[in-house]
């Protein structure tokens, strides 16, 4: 979930109370049930504990990013517009239910806030507080005697005179402003109304109002009719039953898909619901309904996501999986290349391996073949080459065999949208998978024959031919003996060189990726070639130029090597030690014997107090931190590197990468990780490189302006607390 402009900013509203009009529309209005107490003078006649859920409060992002405002089991309602690493223009406001003051004089609205990451005297500007007699037609901006400063996560209560709407219906809002420049984060944890009489609040204050009882086909329609980006103001209730549970839990919740069927798939997502008292987390199969608003979530590749956030769960019935399903039509094929299964039985076949879980993945059948018709296509990724879609037996969506990341003809890349289309013949050959109760291709897979045209069913054998060199920079490795080292399979965690002609480059496009894939062979052809993977330049530096590399080009890349799902290869973060007889001094590890004296000039970063957004995804982001650049990168791992409030820590996944440059020599870098030894990396588990890094104190000792930390376990993930760097003299 993934969110996405209009700056405004209100310098002098803060200085007046009552003093302003704003045109907002209304929210939905639900019949209520009485949420007052009554009281003497200055008792609390009624009160919303947000940490307990947003209940009938409407958020409404009026322009700029969308989801601005969220629910948390902690901090109650959150507004903030620090999304990927930076700030966003927005203006979004959180709208009460009607609140009946009546019988009420007196009245004050004391509300429980804290603001942080926001400049001294913007809280007036752009967290403020409203009030309309006239159900949304009009606002008028209410004050109060003191603020937060806007610097601190400490809570305070805050007092807005309400005493003009004594006698009167009566709605209030919160609107949250923010520009490119300074975005805040607002957090309101409840809100009273205090006074003389009585008072009431539709839905009864915490109580969710009455919601449009809908199935998960009729929410997904519904969520479509919105706009791109827009929250339903009206409350729904969702029967359906969950089909896929993503992530682990965190603040009391998580985010599940449904569908009206246990085998319906991914149709409704419930984006960090809310886990109902006494449980722990949330089960495949379960029957349940959740009470939120509707939100057309439009990722940035155009995607679109129906779900509701931060909505309320009922547990209807226990579950744990979909039932696995009964193979429809024949059963046909054996998985080989010359009589594949069709996908009726490829589907039988997932459906009887144990289910993997977020945190274990490898429960996988062998590589097999199935034939299919494509039946739908969701997404074809350009910048990583491969593709997610289905296939049928029939063409048609109703039973299908998803296929996850996969790659097309022959183990190639995908390059265009079209390289597939709905109804194209594919037979596709990888590993199957029950992934959370959904049957599928896991990633890597490729096809071998699309429309009758084959890239090769077999993965070809590698080079043969005479193997030369020991893997040294003055005795590097030719193709042939690459190709042995790898089959032996003996110390594929060193670095070793390898000499090339290029004879293919894939993709290096400076303006989206800093490093390059590309081809080498001995002879400079395309017969027998060698897969660099998302290498660097000479020495390790970024490229920088489209035309720094090209075919015929003769080179010694230094990196490890590996076997990736059939394919020969030197692994990412390799760098080119020699190219046509140019060398940039960095094949050889440095001596850490030699290294400079650190000067105790410092940067340093503490991830948890940067207001990182839970779950924030930072692949090919880079922050800065003083005279250095930290870069993150999903390298050649399936799920990116993320910062998480769970941890309060960057969390680093298998195959993904920390490089970290600087114009200075960096002398030492030490890192902090929280959470325990299963999240620390081990010396089985971790790479640094160049230079020495020790694993019982977590610091790095060298002489480098590039140091790239490379976590290289199978399963699990390192969290990332705070690093502090020193440069050398």
């Amino acid at each position: 979930m993934k969110k996405i402009l209009k700056t405004m900013v209100l310098a002098t509203m803060g200085l007046f109370a009552l003093a302003s009009c704003e045109d907002v529309p209304a929210p939905y209005i639900t019949p209520g049930n009485g949420g007052g107490n009554g009281g003497n003078s200055g008792t609390n006649m009624a009160t919303v504990d947000f940490t307990q859920g947003q209940g009938g409060w409407a958020a409404q992002d009026k322009s700029g990013l969308a989801g601005v405002w969220s629910n948390s089991g902690s901090y109650g309602m959150v507004a903030s517009a620090f999304k990927s690493s930076k700030n966003n223009a927005s203006e979004s406001w959180l709208v009460s239910p009607l609140i009946d003051l009546t019988g009420a004089s007196e009245v004050v609205l004391v509300v429980e806030e804290a603001v942080n990451k926001i400049g001294d005297g913007k809280v007036e500007e752009m967290m403020t507080v409203w009030a309309s007699s006239e159900d949304g037609a009009t606002w008028q901006q209410l004050s109060a005697d003191k603020r937060p400063g806007g610097a601190s996560w400490n809570f305070q209560q805050d007092e807005f005179d309400l005493s003009a709407y004594s006698g009167q219906k009566v709605k209030v809002a919160f609107k949250y402003v923010s520009t490119s420049e300074s975005a805040g984060t607002w957090e309101i944890k409840s809100v009273s109304i205090k006074g003389k009489g009585e008072a009431t609040i539709e839905g009864g204050g915490n109580n969710t109002p009455a919601a449009t009882e809908i199935t998960c086909a009729q929410a997904v329609s519904l969520t479509n009719a919105l706009e791109d980006g827009a929250t339903s103001t009206e409350l729904y209730a969702i029967t359906g039953y969950i089909t896929e549970v993503v992530g682990n839990v965190s603040r009391n919740q998580q985010t599940f898909w449904m569908a009206d069927t246990k085998d319906g798939g991914r149709v409704f997502e419930a984006y960090y619901a809310n886990l109902p008292e006494g449980v722990s987390e949330f089960k495949a199969g379960t029957k349940v309904k959740i009470t939120g608003n509707l939100m057309k979530y439009v990722g940035k590749d155009g995607k679109v996501t129906p779900e509701s956030k931060n909505a309320n769960v009922e547990i209807l019935e226990n579950g744990d999986g979909p039932t696995p399903p009964t193979p429809t039509g024949d059963v046909k094929g054996s998985g080989t290349v010359a009589d594949p299964y069709n996908v009726a039985a490829a589907i039988y076949l997932a459906s009887t391996l144990q289910k993997s879980t977020s945190t274990s993945n490898v429960f996988l059948s062998d590589e097999v073949y199935v034939k299919g018709t494509i039946s739908q296509v969701d997404e074809i990724n350009m910048q990583y080459g491969n593709a997610t879609y289905y296939i049928s037996d029939d063409g048609q969506t109703t039973t299908q065999l998803e296929v996850y990341r996969g790659f097309g003809l022959g183990g190639a890349k995908f390059t265009s949208d079209d390289d597939i289309l709905v109804g194209d013949e594919v037979i596709v050959c990888g590993k199957l998978q029950n992934w959370l109760g959904t049957y599928e291709f896991t990633t890597g897979s490729k096809i071998t024959s699309l429309n009758g045209q084959t890239g090769g069913n077999d993965t070809p054998d590698p080079q043969t031919g005479e193997a030369k060199g020991d893997g040294t920079l003055a005795n590097p490795f030719n193709i042939p003996a690459a190709n042995a080292y790898i089959a032996a399979g003996q110390n594929l965690d060193k670095e070793v060189c390898v000499a090339g002609i290029i004879s293919e480059i894939k993709s290096l496009d400076v303006s989206k990726w800093q490093r390059a894939q590309y081809y080498i062979s001995d002879d400079g052809s395309k017969d027998n070639q060698f897969l660099i993977y998302n290498g660097y330049y000479l020495d390790g530096a970024d490229f920088t130029a489209n035309d720094q590399i090209k075919v015929g080009d003769k080179v010694i890349v230094q990196g490890k090597l590996k076997n990736y799902n059939g394919t020969n290869e030197m692994d990412s973060n390799n760098k080119i030690v020699s190219i046509n007889g140019q060398t940039g001094g960095g094949g050889d590890t440095p001596d850490p014997g030699n290294n400079p004296d650190p000067t105790g000039d410092t940067s340093s970063i503490t991830f948890s107090s940067k207001g990182y957004s839970n779950a924030e995804d930072f692949d090919g982001q880079s922050i800065t931190v003083g005279d250095a650049t930290l870069t993150f990168s999903k390298g050649s791992g399936s799920t990116t590197p993320k910062y998480y409030n769970t941890g309060t820590a960057m969390r680093l996944y298998g195959g993904n990468t920390l490089t970290i440059t600087s114009s200075k020599t960096i002398a030492k870098v030490e890192f902090t990780y929280n959470s325990g030894a299963e999240y620390t990396p081990t010396a089985q588990t971790c790479t640094v490189t160049p230079g020495t890094y020790d694993f019982s104190s977590h610091t790095w000792t060298g002489s480098a302006t590039r140091i790239v930390l490379s976590n290289t376990a199978s399963k699990g993930h390192f969290r990332l607390a705070s690093i502090v760097i020193t440069y050398a003299e």
